[in-house]
């Protein structure tokens, strides 16, 4: 745990009722002590996100599940440490380890029951950890295309950082393409019209883009770079003169720091999952993240696991395409209910 939680035992892990967004409520926060919006519920589904996206861009998704009959569910998300606030820093991150320690914290300090984990790219290696570090926790496994690489990929990263270790300059192009992310927009609409022209977001509905420019940016004062200026600007620009705008609320180093520790042990994890929590892996069928000839590889590990695949779909599938992958995920949910209902 880090200083800042060791330091600050009344520190709350936040909490965000995702139904609660669907009803039309404003108020998303769960307040502390607070039980009752999942008392009633079958099934307890957690979100745990992609890095680099808040919980909200996978609000329809939920609407999607939410229209299917036969299941009564509530749906939380513990927003990871990039929304925690400015005392938390990306250095003291030290590895996706930390991703399943928190969501245990947070279920454990907030009363969760168990809960079905659902997570996203390195969102779903997290709730995989969680799962492992506390098995009793967690009743399934819905893990949308997890950012596992094969082994002979990881063990090139390992080479790479033990050369960085003893002083080599490394450069990892995901890690250096983060922080060289765009991060300050004069306008929420500004940043739509950027976002729009990016292939990462082309395919993405309307909807989720303009949740993304929603509640992925903070209006605050901020001090211009040159990659955020225009040219009239930067020509007479005093760099560190604060202006008002919009940032990244996820920001740049935070979405490096995800990367940079990319969990290089989950091949030696994998069999100390508990062989009695349903387990789903979902990938998108052009995701270069995780391959179809992954799945032979995992299956040998976790043989409980099923499989489905989003046709025509990359990594970001459950933005992309949320009533497909909510398809997905009601069928196998439906399949599984009388072991992933609450007691």
């Amino acid at each position: 745990m880090d200083l800042q939680l060791r330091n600050n035992p009344h520190w709350t892990y936040p909490l965000l009722d995702l139904q609660a967004r669907l009803a039309g409520l404003s108020a998303t926060e769960v307040a502390p002590g607070d039980r009752s919006r999942w008392a009633e519920s079958e099934i307890l589904f957690h979100l745990a996100v992609a890095n680099g996206f808040p919980p909200h861009l996978y609000q329809p998704l939920f609407r999607e599940l939410s229209l299917v009959p036969g299941l009564n569910w509530s749906a939380f998300s513990c927003p990871p440490r990039p929304f925690w606030g400015p005392g938390f820093r990306p250095e003291e991150f030290k590895g996706w380890d930390d991703l399943g320690s928190d969501l245990n914290a947070a279920w454990k300090q907030r009363e969760l029951p168990p809960v079905v984990a659902v997570g996203h790219s390195f969102g779903a290696v997290g709730s995989l950890i969680a799962a492992i570090q506390k098995p009793e926790q967690v009743k399934g496994l819905i893990l949308l295309d997890a950012t596992i690489f094969s082994p002979a990929l990881l063990r090139k990263v390992r080479l790479l950082r033990l050369a960085s270790a003893v002083g080599f300059r490394i450069r990892v192009p995901i890690v250096e393409g983060a922080r060289r992310r765009k991060r300050l927009f004069e306008s929420r609409e500004a940043a739509f019209e950027y976002f729009r022209t990016k292939r990462l977001f082309s395919d993405w509905p309307e909807e989720v883009l303009r949740l993304y420019v929603e509640h992925g940016l903070t209006e605050e004062a901020v001090a211009a770079g040159p990659a955020d200026l225009t040219q009239a600007e930067a020509l007479g620009a005093v760099l560190d003169t604060p202006k008002s705008g919009f940032t990244l609320s996820w920001s740049p180093e935070w979405e490096a720091r995800g990367f940079a520790t990319l969990d290089t042990r989950i091949w030696s994890r994998l069999p100390r999952l508990n062989k009695q929590i349903p387990v789903l892996f979902v990938r998108g069928e052009k995701s270069d993240v995780l391959p179809q000839e992954m799945e032979k590889l995992i299956s040998k590990k976790v043989p409980q696991a099923e499989w489905r695949t989003v046709p025509g779909a990359g990594h970001l599938f459950p933005l992309s395409k949320p009533r497909e992958t909510a398809a997905i995920l009601s069928d196998w949910v439906i399949h599984h209910l009388p072991r992933l209902r609450q007691n």
